[in-house]
């Protein structure tokens, strides 16, 4: 189980840092919409789309793990405060608050 945890938990640590990305691309996208530079929003809105792409295959994956832990613990809904207290379920929790 713990490994099922692990997993999601560097899932979402990736997550982490492409929503930090996304940020970084917005302030960009700013500062040259303000300077008019289209080739450069074009860029950066294509590389935006991009992101957009892997979190949506990351987000299928967290999702698949999610319901193999569900199904594990033989949850109707899978929940943080369902998972059995250990060190990768409080690292998970760790995790996830940052994404809040």
């Amino acid at each position: 189980m713990d490994g099922l945890i692990c997993q999601l938990d560097a899932g979402y640590r990736g997550m982490i840092q492409l929503y930090q990305e996304l940020s970084c691309l917005a302030e960009s996208v700013g500062k040259h919409l303000t300077a008019g530079e289209w080739k450069e929003v074009d860029a950066l809105l294509a590389r935006k789309q991009r992101i957009m792409q892997v979190i949506d295959a990351r987000e299928t994956e967290m999702g698949r793990l999610r319901g193999e832990i569900q199904e594990k613990l033989g949850l109707e809904r899978f929940s943080l405060a369902s998972l059995p207290r250990g060190p990768a379920a409080a690292q998970l929790n760790s995790t996830i608050d940052e994404l809040r």
